[in-house]
């Protein structure tokens, strides 16, 4: 019985989204909440993580490994280079359709397959940050 809770256990925690990421930077090992982090953007193997401090840090997963672990209820998935957290949206570019402005001044652009994802995911968001 104990071993089943353990493989039952095991398997909820691996399921479950990240909550901290672990940089190296300047030599030292940091823990960046992933409630501070804006964006992501992919560059083949690499990714940057775009935080509010306005620190950019440049990681060697891909981006769908992040994909795979953020919470899919605050980290959205905009472009085949681009997770967003639709916490940080700003401001959104009526003329060009699917331009959005992020916390910090950064601006991504939407896929047109994955834009009314984001729609949804913004006005789910904002009910449940009303409530």
């Amino acid at each position: 019985m104990k071993q089943q809770q353990l493989i039952t256990f095991a398997t909820a925690v691996s399921k479950a989204p990240l909550q901290l990421i672990s940089v190296t930077y300047l030599g030292r090992q940091i823990m960046i909440p992933t409630e501070d982090i804006i964006c992501l953007e992919g560059d083949g193997n690499y990714t940057y993580i775009f935080t509010r401090t306005g620190r950019q840090y440049l990681l060697s997963k891909t981006l769908r490994h992040y994909a795979d672990h953020l919470d899919n209820q605050v980290f959205v998935r905009i472009h085949k280079s681009y997770i967003i957290n639709v916490a940080y949206l700003q401001d959104f570019d009526r003329q060009c359709g699917r331009t959005f402005t992020l916390t910090g001044g950064k601006e991504v652009t939407v896929s047109r397959r994955r834009y009314k994802e984001l729609i949804e995911q913004i006005a789910q968001h904002r009910v449940v940050a009303l409530a």
